[in-house]
């Protein structure tokens, strides 16, 4: 079976015109290793030497950090782009509203934003066999979770090598995790990806979706949909289960406070029609 190619996590930085694009030499890797007693976060960044100085740091330790995620199992491709502009009583309740059914999906729809209910259990490659989709990697976990997983594994990969100390020895002490490459302006970003939208809307029409990103679109987040139920399956897919979570609940008093909608609705209406006998003072 062969997995179509998905952006899990993006990383990106700038490079000036006249930057290299080969990978950084073993010179500059000696070279950073002479200053590795230097704190990296309080040099002067001032002069125009510790500007070279800096910019080469930040091109190896970007190299270690890619290099380290490799080995760690993560495919990365290097895509060069220019920047664009940017274009401007529930249960109860509940009951009274499935008898309705203006509220619901369509069987076929449902059937599509609905999870199945299966035995869930962490997941343990040992018996990845007896996991729903195990032959198929790209469907294996939805989209926030392999958003989440990649994010761990760049909180710990490391972007330098063990350093050697004042007697020769390696020290076992690294340097690691994104957060502090971005912090350092090594990397300007790094975010999860948004499944494509595709631009023409009649090819992204009702039942041609190809992707939770795009029934999202067409089944929760139009106007058309204000009516409806949410598609908590879906949204608890593509974007993780606090989110999902979070919508729940927002349902849940949002229906509890239809009573209170009522109430007051008809004591609105009981004012308007006795306005007459009204008694001014």
């Amino acid at each position: 079976y062969q997995c179509p190619v998905q952006i899990d996590y993006v990383l990106a930085y700038e490079e000036d015109g006249n930057d290299a694009s080969e990978s950084p030499s073993t010179a500059d890797f000696e070279k950073l290793d002479q200053d590795v007693d230097q704190d990296e976060d309080t040099e002067d960044k001032n002069t125009p030497q510790t500007a070279s100085s800096t910019k080469e740091k930040k091109q190896n330790r970007r190299f270690y950090f890619e290099t380290n995620l490799q080995k760690m199992g993560l495919q990365i491709e290097r895509v060069m782009i220019s920047p664009n502009d940017r274009t401007s009583l529930p249960g109860f309740l509940d009951s009274i509203l499935s008898k309705i059914g203006i509220f619901d999906f369509e069987p076929r729809v449902k059937k599509v934003l609905e999870e199945p209910d299966f035995f869930t259990a962490p997941y343990s490659s040992d018996r990845r066999k007896q996991f729903v989709n195990w032959d198929r990697p790209d469907i294996l976990f939805p989209h926030a979770e392999r958003s989440r997983m990649v994010y761990d594994l760049l909180t710990r990969a490391h972007y330098d090598d063990p350093r050697l100390n004042s007697k020769g020895k390696t020290q076992n002490h690294y340097r690691f995790g994104i957060e502090r490459l971005v912090a350092q302006g090594v990397y300007t970003a790094a975010y999860p990806l948004h499944q494509t939208l595709r631009n023409d809307s009649s090819e992204m029409s009702k039942g041609n979706e190809v992707s939770q990103r795009e029934l999202l679109y067409n089944h929760w987040v139009s106007y058309r949909n204000v009516l409806k139920y949410q598609p908590l399956d879906c949204i608890k897919r593509y974007f993780g289960s606090k989110v999902a979570f979070y919508f729940a609940w927002l349902g849940y008093y949002t229906r509890s406070l239809y009573l209170a909608a009522f109430v007051g609705i008809i004591s609105v209406l009981f004012g308007f029609l006795n306005v007459s006998e009204d008694i001014v003072r």
